[in-house]
């Protein structure tokens, strides 16, 4: 069975790494498939796969200048002050709330992403403000150690319905995913419980993913099929994570 784990980590990682995401959103249920518990298992372990999933596609777009490494920052200070919150609120609120409010939040930045386009001058153009820019990095740290995933597909809608060029709004998505994963996870470690062989093969394994998916998408892909692409499957889990709210909260 870990081989299979094996397999589709890394074709995850590659699949993601093409559009700068964290793929918590896959690597958390599939890791409590395989018989972690989701609060000291399944979640922090995720976090770690999509720490190697980031750093993977952050390193290949940062090499093609594909980082705007101001944006990445400013959102990088306040991840650190919205993770250890969710922390604390995977172990005493219910979960089932936040995931239907960030399904619909991430649902609605998703469409409008899609209705914008590219921008039509060789002059970068970036309308998110610094509050904004803030305001995200803090949602992503929170909903990050929250549920696990990687805050990508929290971030990469907004900054192309901000004027972000496709590849660019990717590439500083992977870069700010890395810094949000790697800092939920350190809050997650005093509860984590999960095997660390089999993690450090699996880390391996979405590295090497997304760094073949993120070369693909920098080097050849077309700037409207990213930007197509990354839409669509942040809408669609964006509605994963809303049923599992629904679900949640119709099981209390």
């Amino acid at each position: 069975m870990f081989a299979l784990i094996f397999i589709l980590v890394m074709i995850a990682a590659a699949l993601f790494g093409m559009m700068g995401l964290g793929s918590g959103i896959i690597y958390v249920p599939l890791l409590s498939w395989w018989g972690l518990d989701f609060a000291t298992g399944a979640v922090p372990m995720g976090l770690l796969l999509s720490i190697a999933t980031g750093a993977g596609a952050a390193y290949t777009y940062a090499r093609m200048g594909l980082v705007h490494k101001g944006t990445g920052f400013a959102a990088a200070t306040t991840v650190l002050l919205g993770a250890p919150l969710g922390v604390r609120a995977l172990h005493s609120f219910p979960v089932g709330y936040a995931k239907i409010v960030l399904a619909a939040a991430a649902l609605y930045v998703a469409i409008r992403a899609l209705r914008s386009g590219e921008p039509h001058t060789h002059h970068r153009i970036y309308a998110m403000t610094l509050g904004i820019t803030l305001l995200v990095g803090f949602l992503m740290g929170f909903f990050s150690a929250l549920i696990g995933v990687g805050g990508g597909f929290i971030l990469a809608p907004v900054l192309l319905a901000s004027g972000y060029p496709a590849k660019e709004a990717v590439g500083t998505t992977a870069f700010v995913v890395t810094i949000c994963t790697f800092t939920a996870f350190i809050f997650h470690l005093p509860t984590a419980d999960f095997p660390a062989g089999p993690a450090i093969l699996l880390a391996g394994a979405a590295l090497a993913g997304a760094r073949l998916g993120g070369t693909w998408a920098s080097r050849h892909a077309d700037p409207k099929t990213i930007r197509v692409l990354v839409a669509v499957v942040i809408m669609a889990i964006a509605m994963k994570v809303g049923a599992e709210g629904f679900i949640a909260l119709a099981g209390r």
